[in-house]
């Protein structure tokens, strides 16, 4: 089974201080955890879940940059979204994808 992982700085692996990296993230051991034989890691430092003036980095933005031969998506994120205070839209279905759509 494959991930893929969409995220912010907490799924790419900051630790905070300036440093780290996908090495120390939490999706390094989604693989162990759910015995996927790969994990793609598309974290981001900063990045937020919803569409922001000034910013063009939020995984609705990025999201299709993805390798989609997936099993599964894993979309962690919303610590930006808080802290800058950007809101998200209404949820809706889109065929098998569940769409959180953010503007």
């Amino acid at each position: 089974m494959t991930f893929d992982c969409l995220g912010d700085s907490v799924t790419y692996g900051d630790d905070g201080r300036g440093g780290g990296g996908p090495e120390i993230s939490r999706t390094s051991h989604i693989g162990a955890l759910l015995g996927a034989e790969e994990v793609r890691n598309y974290g981001k430092n900063g990045s937020r879940i919803a569409i922001c003036p000034h910013h063009d980095d939020s995984v609705v933005e990025r999201f299709e940059a993805m390798d989609f031969s997936a099993d599964a998506i894993l979309v962690m994120g919303g610590v930006n979204d808080f802290f800058q205070q950007c809101r998200f839209g209404a949820p809706r279905r889109t065929g098998s994808w569940h769409v959180l759509r953010c503007a």
